[in-house]
């Protein structure tokens, strides 16, 4: 693995870029505390079987969401370290630089598509 060079893109693509990634943080943020506020206490009385299973189907959606929803946020801290850094827009594998086009489509990547096609194929 090669060391990251420094960024390849300008800084209106990396500003364009990160206010991505802070928006999508933001969204995030504010998707958890709605899950929070409906039920503030995590209480309910449960009151029909039908009801329960309901609510343990929808709890289990909610955990599985929640997970997925901690991922990214991770890899949008990540990405916006890297910007910090100086290094965004670079592959972590090759330090060949990933396009501006792949960065807005998803501005948490990591590697080239190029890259991403041969690790799917691999896989």
């Amino acid at each position: 693995m090669k060391r990251p060079a420094a960024t390849p893109l300008t800084a209106t693509e990396i500003q364009e870029v990160g206010d991505l990634l802070k928006a999508r943080r933001a969204e995030l943020a504010a998707a958890r505390e709605a899950l929070l506020s409906v039920s503030p206490t995590g209480e309910h009385v449960v009151t029909e079987h039908g009801e329960r299973a309901a609510q343990n189907v929808t709890g289990a959606t909610d955990d599985a969401r929640a997970a997925i929803e901690k991922l990214e946020l991770a890899e949008i801290e990540h990405a916006l370290a890297k910007i910090d850094a100086g290094t965004f827009g670079v592959s972590e594998d090759s330090g060949d630089p990933i396009g501006i086009a792949r960065l807005r489509a998803m501005p948490t990547a990591r590697v080239t598509v190029q890259e991403q096609e041969s690790l799917e194929k691999a896989r």
